[in-house]
């Protein structure tokens, strides 16, 4: 059977050797490389043909804060889940797939377009926001520039996209829904949020639904 090539990306040297030593540990594991910065992360990322990454929640930072480490993607979750737990990490699994079919359906009902570039550029800032809420602290340079490298665009355009989505979503979406999620702009006679506000509250709210369901 093919081994599960994982990474580890934690800038705690304790936890690092207690990761490494629990994936060398285990014959299905193999451990295909280690990332304490964030540019070492996403060289990681780009250069390594990768099952799972163990990390910081804090990646792509890489900063301190209270020690719990996530595991991204499906093909041995199990396995590392209880091998992290043994070893008495805190763990917190970050489930992309689940993430996607949440943000996709409440887009059906937002009248967003699967078509446009927007509406992927808007879904992977809401999952990325999701998962790190710093983003939404620092949307111009963090998260565009983030969305942009992953579809080889300018930030510039990434804005744009995201804010002809939105325009569209006024437009087509339910307004029941609409109303629901963004009342308090409507309320204010704002009319329609600003790209930050409407990916801070639709992070929000997938963010408390997925944690509600788990």
């Amino acid at each position: 059977m093919d081994k599960i090539n994982v990474a580890i990306a934690d800038d705690s040297i304790e936890a690092d050797e207690i990761l490494s030593r629990m994936v060398l540990e285990d014959d299905s594991l193999r451990l295909v490389g280690k990332a304490h910065t964030e540019q070492e992360f996403m060289q990681l990322l780009r250069e390594k043909s990768l099952d799972i990454v163990i990390f910081d929640t804090v990646v792509p930072k890489l900063r301190r804060t209270n020690r719990r480490i996530s595991v991204t993607n499906s093909a041995g979750r199990n396995t590392v889940k209880y091998k992290i737990q043994e070893n008495g990490l805190k763990l917190r699994e970050t489930d992309t797939a689940g993430l996607e079919v949440k943000v996709t359906e409440l887009f059906r009902e937002l009248g967003i377009p699967a078509h446009i570039r927007g509406y992927h550029y808007l879904r992977d800032s809401i999952i990325l926001s999701v998962n790190d809420r710093e983003m939404l602290g620092s949307v111009t340079k963090l998260l565009y520039p983030e969305v942009a490298r992953k579809y080889a665009t300018t930030p510039s355009r990434v804005e744009r996209a995201i804010r002809h989505a939105i325009e569209l979503s006024w437009m087509r979406g339910q307004k029941e829904k609409l109303n629901e999620i963004f009342s308090f702009t409507m309320e204010k006679g704002k009319g329609k949020p600003t790209n930050s506000e409407f990916i801070a509250l639709i992070s929000d709210k997938v963010r408390l639904e997925w944690m509600n369901n788990r």
